[in-house]
């Protein structure tokens, strides 16, 4: 049976910045960041106290919630890109080089 928490590959709890509009940003303290196995963020809680933070994950598994600021990346990116194979015809080195993806 699917449930949400089946759903989730990963979990950030902290201070998150969203982007409420293009031209608005809104910081959230304590919030609660739930992210599926497809990169999209499927729910978003905010204002969740540490204490109340395990009645607030919807049955996700502990193992799945990052705590640590500093592994949250400060963009996450809802472009959907491709990534070119660099030309042969090209000797610098960073034409091979890649986006960095975060990989959950």
């Amino acid at each position: 049976m699917k449930t949400f928490a089946n759903t989730i590959a990963k979990v950030f709890y902290g201070t998150l910045i969203h982007s409420v509009s293009i031209s608005q940003l809104e910081f959230i303290n304590q919030g609660l960041l739930f992210v599926d196995h497809q990169g999209r963020i499927a729910k978003l809680v905010k204002n969740v106290d540490q204490d109340k933070v395990q009645a607030a994950l919807d049955g996700v598994e502990d193992d799945k919630v990052n705590f640590d600021p500093a592994a949250f990346p400060g963009h996450i990116s809802t472009a959907q890109q491709s990534i070119q194979p660099a030309s042969p015809s090209l000797q610098s080195p960073v034409s091979s080089l890649q986006s960095p993806v975060f990989s959950l």
